[in-house]
């Protein structure tokens, strides 16, 4: 079970979260896709606050999300509140593993998801979407 489908945390966090980015003055638009499975891809990614902006999205849209995150905050005293909030650890020391770490993950979460036959019309697909989004840090952005 995670934060997401936790009772009485879960109604509780989404109305705080409503009011934080309300006070915050941010707006969300649109909504999660009704489909039984999907994969959100939330990027660049240049401070921790990400995680809380992730936090605070999966909860007002009422999505019961996963995401990858550094092994290392797996295995520190707040491992377990990680894992809660929908975390699955990736071991970067071995990046050319990484697919197959996803695969496993995907595989406990359900099957895996296809975009297209043409993988690289895929990529060119994401790459220009993201190419003029900035984080909280953009100096901390990489290139695609």
């Amino acid at each position: 079970m995670t934060i997401f489908e936790t009772p009485l945390v879960t109604p509780l966090l989404r109305g705080l979260f409503r009011l934080a980015l309300r006070l915050a003055g941010w707006q969300i638009v649109g909504q999660l896709p009704d489909l039984p499975k999907y994969i959100v891809v939330g990027a660049p990614h240049t401070s921790n606050w990400d995680f809380v902006m992730f936090l605070a999205l999966a909860f007002v849209l009422k999505g019961n999300m996963r995401y990858m995150g550094k092994a290392e905050l797996f295995r520190s005293p707040l491992g377990g509140f990680f894992r809660w909030c929908g975390g699955v650890p990736v071991d970067r020391s071995k990046p050319q593993g990484l697919v197959e770490q996803m695969v496993q993950a995907i595989r406990e979460i359900g099957p895996i998801f296809t975009l297209t036959d043409d993988i690289e019309a895929d990529l060119a697909t994401i790459q220009a979407f993201f190419k003029d989004k900035v984080g909280i840090n953009p100096r901390l952005t990489s290139a695609l």
